[in-house]
């Protein structure tokens, strides 16, 4: 799509992104003409959303994935973050997912496949500081300030009635030294996290068998 097309008054709702992420209500950034005013980053990163409780009945998981915006520089995901609600302002059961292009935020992505997810669960108690903590992940992952960036897929946090959840996505579940070296930015990261609060890795293949994304073995902490 060209820079031309992406030029959209800032007031105006558009109703294909209003779609994709039902109730969130997206209004489409503002694509700056001059690149030279832009800054470039890394990677180019594609921000997902779904709520499984609304997909209709003949509707698949994947078919109910919603693609909202794709960026690749510091100002267009300020645009799109400035535009969209926050995780706290979601329905229950609402998941964004941050991915780099490329890689679809499911286990059965190539990609993830011999993968999993660094786990951190915010009780409802501490449901204030959720919508901080999921900026901070999201300016490391763009940011590629994590150790092992090249390993890191994406990010997803997930919406819950009991407690709410943030997770980051990694490539290969089997090497452990350097997912713990990711699971301690993915602390440095997180706001106001008690020392007592525990992060969890657990393998996409443990959940693929099982059928749970969370209740599975643990194979690292943080």
């Amino acid at each position: 799509m060209s820079e031309q097309k992406n030029v959209k008054d800032p007031q105006q709702p558009v109703e294909e992104e209003k779609k994709a992420v039902q109730e969130a209500a997206v209004a489409v950034p503002v694509t700056v003409n001059d690149v030279a005013t832009k800054h470039p980053l890394q990677n180019r990163w594609v921000l997902w959303y779904d709520n499984p409780k609304k997909r209709n009945s003949n509707e698949s998981w994947e078919e109910n994935l919603k693609n909202v915006y794709t960026f690749n520089t510091v100002e267009d995901f300020w645009c799109l973050y400035n535009n969209i609600l926050a995780p706290t302002k979601l329905s229950i059961g609402s998941n964004y997912h941050l991915f780099k292009e490329g890689i679809r935020p499911m286990w059965e992505d190539p990609i993830n496949a011999k993968g999993g997810k660094w786990i951190f669960t915010n009780p409802r108690s501490r449901k204030a500081r959720l919508d901080e903590c999921w900026l901070y992940v999201m300016l490391s992952l763009i940011g590629e300030t994590l150790q092992d960036e090249d390993d890191i897929c994406g990010a997803v946090v997930s919406v819950r009635k009991a407690q709410d959840r943030i997770a980051i996505w990694s490539a290969t579940a089997n090497a452990e030294d350097r997912q713990k070296a990711i699971g301690r930015g993915f602390r440095q990261a997180l706001v106001d996290l008690g020392k007592n609060e525990t992060l969890k890795y657990q393998s996409h293949a443990d959940a693929a068998a099982s059928g749970s994304s969370f209740q599975n073995e643990v194979l690292y902490e943080a």
